[in-house]
C-alpha cells in the first residue's frame, strides 16, 4: 500500500535514521526526557524517523501526510501497536485496545453514553462541582493558594464518578484518584523501559499496580453488585452499562468488560480534563491580557451570571483558549500503531509488524507547520491561520474510526469548569513554583502548579 506524500523535492530526504545501543536502541533516551529529546529530533528531522527499541524498528510520524495516512485513509492497514501491550494490564479489554470486530463491539455498547442527553447531564455536574469547589476554596477568605493540578485532578474525577455511579461516591473518591495515579504512572514507566523488569512480580511497581488496580475493581464491583441487587438504576452510565450485561444479543457484555470499561472512563475521563484544564489557568496567569478576554467574553455570554451550556457557542474566544491548550498540551501525547502489511511511507517501504509511533505533542509543536509553535496564541484558532495548513497538524484526539469517543464529553465538562470559574477568579502563578511538563499518558507539570487564587 502507498500514501501520496510531499514531492521528494519538498523534503531534504524521506527519512532519518537514529542510531542507538545494539538491541536497546534509543529508549533509554527517550525514557530520561521523552518531550525535549523527541522534540530536538522532529524539528531537526525528515517526514519519518526510524529508531529501535528493544530489538523492534520504530517509525515516528514526522509529517502532517504520514499522521493522516496511518490514522485515516489507511486505517485498515493498521493495529494498536506493541506499546500497547504496556497499557493493556490498565485498560484490560476496555476500548483504547481492543481491536476489530471486539473494539467495533464495545465502541456501540459505549456510544450510548455519549449521547445528547448525557452530555447535558456532564456539564450540570461539573457546573455543580465548580461552584463547589469554588466555595470549599472561599470558604472564609478571598484568596488562597492551592496545587491547582491535585483539585482539578479531584474535580474532574467526582465529576466522572458521579456521572458513572451517583452522588454516593464520595466515600469511595480517595481510592479511585490514587488507584488513577498508579495506574498511569507505572504503565508510563514501562513503555520506555529498557528492558522492563517493572511488570515481574519482583517487582514491587507490579504489586503496586495490582495493588491499585484491585482496590478499583473492588468499589466497582459494589455498586455492580448492589445494582444486580435491586437498587434503582437511574439515569448514570453506570445503569446504561448493566443493562448491557443482560442482552443474549451480540451486544451483551460481561461483568470483566463491564469493569474495564468503567476503568477506562476513570482512567481516561478525569485525566485528560484535568490538565487541560491546570494548563489552561496556568497560560492565563501568564498572560493577564488573555485571560481578562476570557472573563470579559463570559461576563457578556452569561450576563445574569448563570452559567448554562445552550450558551457555550457564543464562548468563541475562550474555546480558543481551550484549543491552543490542547495544542501545547494535548490529552494523550502519543500513540502507536503496528502494520498488518507492508506499506509504503514517503518513498519508503516498511515491513509487516513494523512499530510506529505517532505524537499529537510534537506535531503540534512542530516549526515546519506552525509559526513559533511554543507560544501561546489562541488566536491561532481564530484568524483561519490553521484552516490554510494541512488538517492533520492538529490532532489533539486523534483522528479516523479510532478517534477518541470522549471528545464532547471533554469539551463539555472543560467549558462548564472554565465557565464558573473564570468569571470568578483570577488566576496567579504562586512565587517560586518550577513548571516542567512531564509526558505521562498525558502531558503533566513535574512539580505541580501551585497558584494563587483570588476572588473577583
Amino acid at each position: 500500500m502507498n500514501v501520496a506524500v510531499a514531492r521528494a523535492d519538498d523534503v531534504a530526504s524521506s527519512i532519518t535514521e537514529v542510531k542507538g545501543l545494539p538491541f536497546l536502541g534509543i529508549g533509554h533516551k527517550i525514557r530520561r526526557d521523552p518531550l525535549n529529546f523527541l522534540s530536538r529530533l522532529t524539528n531537526q528531522s525528515a517526514p519519518l524517523i526510524k529508531f529501535e527499541h528493544m530489538g523492534r524498528p520504530v517509525y515516528l510520524i514526522n509529517s502532517a501526510e504520514g499522521a493522516e495516512f496511518v490514522l485515516q485513509t489507511g486505517h485498515k492497514y493498521f493495529h494498536k501497536g506493541h506499546f500497547y501491550d504496556k497499557v493493556k494490564p490498565m485498560f484490560g479489554k476496555g476500548l483504547p485496545v481492543l481491536e476489530g470486530e471486539e473494539w467495533k463491539r464495545h465502541r456501540q455498547l459505549m456510544q450510548p453514553s455519549f449521547r445528547v442527553a448525557e452530555l447535558r447531564r456532564i456539564a450540570d455536574l461539573s457546573i455543580e462541582m465548580a461552584d463547589s469547589t469554588l466555595k470549599k476554596w472561599f470558604h472564609d477568605r478571598d484568596a488562597i493558594e492551592v496545587n491547582v493540578d491535585n483539585e482539578m485532578a479531584k474535580l474532574t474525577l467526582y465529576v466522572v464518578a458521579q456521572a458513572l455511579f451517583g452522588i454516593e461516591v464520595y466515600k469511595h473518591a480517595d481510592t479511585l484518584v490514587a488507584g488513577v495515579d498508579s495506574l498511569l504512572s507505572i504503565s508510563e514507566l514501562r513503555i520506555w523501559a529498557a528492558p522492563d523488569f517493572h511488570w515481574h512480580w519482583g517487582s514491587p511497581y507490579y504489586w503496586k499496580f495490582k495493588t491499585a488496580r484491585h482496590a478499583m475493581e473492588k468499589v466497582i464491583h459494589e455498586f455492580v453488585d448492589r445494582r444486580k441487587g435491586g437498587e434503582t438504576f437511574g439515569g448514570d452510565l453506570l445503569g446504561l452499562l448493566i443493562a448491557a450485561m443482560g442482552n443474549s444479543d451480540e451486544h451483551s457484555i460481561t461483568v470483566e468488560e463491564l469493569t474495564d470499561e468503567i476503568i477506562t472512563l476513570i482512567v481516561t475521563g478525569h485525566e485528560s480534563t484535568a490538565n487541560t484544564l491546570t494548563w489552561m489557568f496556568y497560560e492565563m496567569a501568564k498572560n493577564p491580557v488573555i485571560q481578562e478576554r476570557v472573563f470579559e467574553e463570559m461576563q457578556v455570554v452569561f450576563s445574569d451570571g448563570v452559567v448554562t451550556p445552550d450558551k457555550y457557542d457564543e464562548l468563541t474566544y475562550t474555546k480558543a483558549v481551550i484549543s491552543e491548550t490542547m495544542r501545547l498540551y494535548p490529552a494523550a501525547w502519543s500513540m502507536a500503531r503496528k502494520n498488518l502489511e507492508e506499506v509504503t511511507i514517503h518513498d519508503v517501504k516498511i515491513e509487516k509488524d513494523s512499530n510506529f509511533m505517532l505524537s499529537p505533542y510534537l506535531m503540534h509543536r512542530n516549526r515546519k507547520y506552525y509559526a513559533n509553535p511554543e507560544a501561546f496564541r489562541p488566536e491561532r484558532f481564530l484568524n483561519g491561520e490553521m484552516e490554510q495548513q494541512h488538517k492533520f497538524i492538529y490532532f489533539p484526539f486523534a483522528a479516523g474510526p479510532r478517534r477518541c469517543i470522549g471528545e464532547k464529553f471533554a469539551w463539555q465538562e472543560i467549558l462548564s469548569v472554565a465557565s464558573v470559574m473564570c468569571q470568578k477568579v483570577r488566576f496567579e502563578l504562586a512565587p517560586g513554583q518550577k513548571v516542567e511538563p512531564i509526558a505521562r499518558v498525558a502531558v503533566k507539570p513535574a512539580h505541580g502548579m501551585n497558584m494563587v487564587i483570588t476572588s473577583r
